[in-house]
């Protein structure tokens, strides 16, 4: 019940109240269950009638007393529905038991390519596990992302143009974006950071072919941000910007963006 994968387990991604979560395909476990961790940020718990005692891997007894009825997640294009008892898990947000195994037989499982045939809303419908963790990569929130920040971790660069070279670059309009500053501060005059010399040299060559291009302008403004270099696949270098310091200090236009969870929920179970 830790979560713990192990050479012949069944995993599959899936979303859920437009949060993406790893599901355990657990036929050792009689019941599917929900970690505590996912649930409180779900809607839909609600306490159990009454208290549920259950035995995880190591022995040790549990009581569990919340639940989740008629829970729909999506995965892989097709809408599911399970009931869910709330549960401390490990990596694993969901546990899939015998209950919902049981619910949708007959089914085919080929352990060795992670993959499932199974029977749903009288159609037979085939789900890929994760075949590595290699690929996988985690969605970070913005209360991650804010911790990160904290400890520089994070470094923010402008990818300005897509143009190979900069001669190919034509009919360039300029535009003027006024910032508005917070009262009261000083001009952002950042000294360069240090390169390599074989770095040095790079970013003359580009200053100078985008100063030939008319890309970029002689400038004489108080303000100044330091550039870095971005390698790029090729082997190749991409200049960015840092304007950290002067984001910190600009003050942001307020739009009306839409919540993310909400939109996710009123697409959930689209197919094309």
């Amino acid at each position: 019940m830790s979560g713990t994968e192990a050479p012949s387990c069944l995993q599959l991604h899936g979303w859920l109240q437009g949060r993406e979560v790893l599901m355990l395909v657990d036929p050792g476990s009689s019941s599917s269950f929900m970690s505590q961790h996912l649930a409180a940020h779900l809607q839909g718990v609600q306490s159990m009638p009454k208290s549920v005692k259950v035995v995880v891997a190591n022995g040790s007894e549990m009581w569990c007393t919340q639940e989740v009825l008629g829970c729909s997640w999506f995965a892989q294009g097709h809408v599911f529905s399970t009931n869910f008892i709330l549960l401390p898990l490990g990596s694993d947000n969901v546990i899939l038991g015998m209950d919902w195994l049981e619910y949708h037989s007959p089914m085919l499982i080929d352990w060795p390519k992670r993959c499932m045939q199974i029977e749903h809303d009288g159609f037979t419908v085939v789900l890929q596990g994760v075949t590595s963790q290699a690929h996988k990569c985690e969605t970070l929130n913005t209360v991650q992302l804010a911790s990160m920040e904290k400890q520089e971790m994070v470094a923010y660069a402008v990818h300005i143009c897509y143009a190979q070279d900069s001669d190919t670059v034509t009919d360039l309009k300029c535009t003027e974006l006024p910032l508005e500053i917070v009262q009261g501060t000083q001009p952002v005059n950042i000294r360069a950071y240090r390169h390599k010399p074989e770095l040095k040299t790079e970013v003359e060559r580009q200053v100078a072919e985008m100063l030939k291009a008319g890309i970029i302008q002689k400038s004489s403004s108080p303000f100044s941000s330091p550039i870095i270099l971005v390698k790029k696949k090729d082997d190749t270098w991409r200049m960015c910007v840092d304007y950290r310091r002067l984001n910190a200090m600009t003050i942001i236009n307020k739009y009306p963006v839409p919540v993310t969870e909400d939109i996710l929920d009123e697409l959930a179970g689209a197919c094309w």
